[in-house]
């Protein structure tokens, strides 16, 4: 093999690392055909590298683009947006490759290759992500300096040094960027993060009877950071949609009235202060402890069913500071409209639960005893707390239910005495959202993932309002005092128990998450506020755009002046090299002896026209410009070759 092929096989190495690299983490989001496409082509050109192949011809490389560009249309219907736009990226790429020759075609899929690793934010913003994002730029960047080198590839070792120590170099100034560049009002790689998989989620409807296997899922919904003591664990109440209109089967939500709630709550009692980060979850739906008092967060408030909402679906990570109190009074003086939707039951389903209530009211006289009778009938009969409950009817599930079954999870209960509640005239409504919380020491708060689940009850009662009931708590008070993990572990999947194993397993489990917290609470959710809030610091009391500019100016020249200098530094300590300073020290002491180096010789050509002057110099000369060459132009020349030169140029006397 010539050197000059060598040369060739080793520059296409650095370009199909580096662009493998970028490519590997939208494989498996990208279409199988794209995927073995992008495979066969990287492994042919590193074939055809190796053994001297020729390329494509054109007009195959045309047809490939052409099968390339309706592949993608009719995978996607279209050629714009993310998946679609990453796609055909991904195959211009592929495509490209098929037709590189020269230095230039290789930088230009190396920049090629930076585009895609950015676009691996836009579907993954997690800690590994940023991390795979550094490795990945530190490789391609040493692929560009050893694709642009004109002379040999430098060493593995000496490549990666240098592309780490220039992308150190850019690090202050990517600091003052990251910190004082102007903020839009969210993320720049702000785009809805979709999730597959099962899950025991929220919904707008449920339908406990239809139910036969919940799955579990650990997936975290929120994390929740508390100014103070945590609440207890039966009032960590999570409040998310509410269900008021009732089929006979399935509870469901109904837009309530867009009038405010507020000035419709009277609040007593301890209250709690905590910033919440909340996960996307696509829907509008806003948690908070049951009940919020204030919040901070703009385009977010609180409709008639006492929820907070958002104008938007939460499709990135958010952030909100809320103040909530768990005794309140709510809602004393109830419209008609809302008492009969919340007293409506079809007449011709369940009618065994519907007697069974108006027998039980019957016997308690009030609304009060009635109630704590139905929930002493959850406590001291039958009933057992299941996620895989029997299959129930469809026309009278309820019934089953409670006649028949006896097991079941949240939904089952909290269905069951809604409908009891409404069968005595009690209006009555179920309330969806989260109960509980995993404490995590490290980080100092709670996550609530999306197996924590719950529904519960509200029954409106005069002079009191709104009161949360939950039966679930007579029948399994260990799900609201211990939490769901606790209560039925072996419900949990084989990963989760195995991680719940040992306390150091459970430490390491909290570290990576208090890891993973600070990540999204410092990087994903710098936004205009923080960024506000952080000039706020510095002495900026109403920070606007000028004060913004001034510190970007400000920040800007130190990190400017640092790179300067750093960069200076490094040509400095090329200069500086024991072999440059014995030539030099040569080259001075033949131009005392009116032979000086001209600016255009390189060391050959400058020895070789000193010993066509002085033929008495010629052993000499050639051994020291020997040694010289030898150790700045070849590999590995050797200690002995430094040691040589430097005796030789010390003793040398024209």
């Amino acid at each position: 093999m010539t050197v000059s092929r060598r040369l060739c096989e080793k520059r296409m190495n650095w370009t199909l690392f580096g662009i493998s690299l970028a490519l590997l983490p939208h494989l498996p989001r990208l279409p199988m055909w794209i995927g073995v496409f992008l495979v066969t082509v990287v492994l042919w050109r590193w074939q055809a590298e190796r053994h001297g192949w020729s390329l494509p011809p054109r007009i195959l490389r045309f047809l490939i683009a052409i099968a390339g560009f309706a592949g993608v249309v009719l995978t996607y219907h279209t050629i714009n947006g993310l998946n679609a736009g990453t796609a055909l990226l991904a195959i211009m790429m592929g495509m490209k490759l098929l037709e590189t020759r020269g230095q230039r075609d290789q930088m230009l899929l190396l920049f090629i290759a930076n585009f895609l690793v950015l676009a691996g934010l836009l579907f993954d913003q997690t800690p590994w992500t940023g991390a795979y994002l550094v490795v990945s730029v530190l490789v391609i960047t040493a692929g560009l300096l050893a694709v642009s080198k004109s002379g040999d590839v430098l060493p593995l070792k000496l490549t990666l040094r240098l592309s780490g120590r220039m992308l150190l170099h850019a690090v202050p100034l990517m600091l003052v960027m990251f910190l004082f560049f102007p903020r839009i009002s969210g993320p720049f790689w702000s785009l809805p993060v979709l999730r597959a998989g099962a899950s025991t989620g929220l919904s707008e409807e449920m339908s406990p009877g239809e139910i036969s296997d919940l799955s579990l899922s650990a997936e975290i919904a929120f994390r929740a950071q508390f100014a103070g003591n945590l609440p207890e664990p039966r009032e960590r109440y999570w409040r998310g949609p509410v269900l008021s209109a009732f089929d006979g089967m399935r509870w469901s939500v109904v837009v309530p009235s867009p009038e405010t709630a507020t000035d419709l709550i009277g609040f007593g009692g301890g209250e709690y202060r905590y910033r919440v980060t909340l996960e996307p979850h696509q829907k509008n739906w806003i948690f908070a402890l049951d009940l919020p008092v204030s919040w901070d967060q703009r385009g977010i408030t609180m409709n008639r069913d006492l929820q907070l909402i958002s104008r938007r679906p939460i499709r990135r990570l958010t952030a909100y500071n809320v103040v909530s109190q768990t005794r309140f009074t709510a809602d004393l003086s109830m419209p008609q409209r809302l008492a009969r939707r919340n007293l409506r039951i079809p007449a011709d389903r369940n009618p065994k639960t519907q007697a069974l209530a108006r027998e039980m009211l019957a016997e308690a006289g009030n609304a009060d005893l009635f109630i704590a009778r139905v929930m002493q009938m959850f406590r001291e009969q039958e009933f057992f707390y299941t996620l895989q409950p029997p299959r129930t009817g469809f026309r009278n599930g309820v019934d089953d239910f409670l006649f028949e079954t006896r097991q079941g999870f949240c939904g089952h209960y909290a269905s069951a005495f809604t409908l009891m509640m409404r069968a005595a005239g009690i209006p009555a409504r179920v309330v969806t959202g989260y109960q509980g919380g995993e404490y995590n020491r490290l980080g100092d708060y709670l996550i609530v993932r999306q197996a924590d689940a719950h529904a519960w009850s509200e029954v409106w009662l005069p002079g009191r309002g709104w009161q949360r009931v939950d039966p679930t708590a007579a029948v399994s008070p260990d799900r609201i005092l211990r939490g769901f993990a606790d209560t039925l572990p072996f419900a949990l999947s084989a990963q989760e128990r195995f991680l719940r194993l040992h306390p150091a397993l459970i430490q390491m489990r909290q570290a990576w998450d208090a890891m993973h917290n600070a990540w999204n609470e410092w990087i994903l959710d710098y936004d205009l506020d923080r960024q506000r809030s952080l000039l706020e610091k510095l002495g900026f009391d109403k920070p606007d755009w000028k004060s913004l500019a001034m510190v970007l100016a400000a920040g800007l020249v130190p990190a400017l002046f640092f790179l300067g200098l750093s960069t200076a530094r490094g040509f400095r300590r090329r200069k500086t090299h024991p072999a440059d300073k014995s030539w030099q020290l040569f080259c001075h002491r033949l131009a005392g002896k009116d032979l000086p180096r001209k600016s255009d010789e390189g060391p050959l050509n400058f020895s070789r026209r000193v010993i066509e002057l002085r033929p008495d110099l010629s052993a000499v000369v050639s051994e020291i410009a020997d040694a010289y060459i030898a150790i700045r132009y070849y590999p590995n020349p050797g200690s002995d070759r430094l040691d040589l030169l430097k005796d030789r140029v010390a003793s040398f006397r024209p």
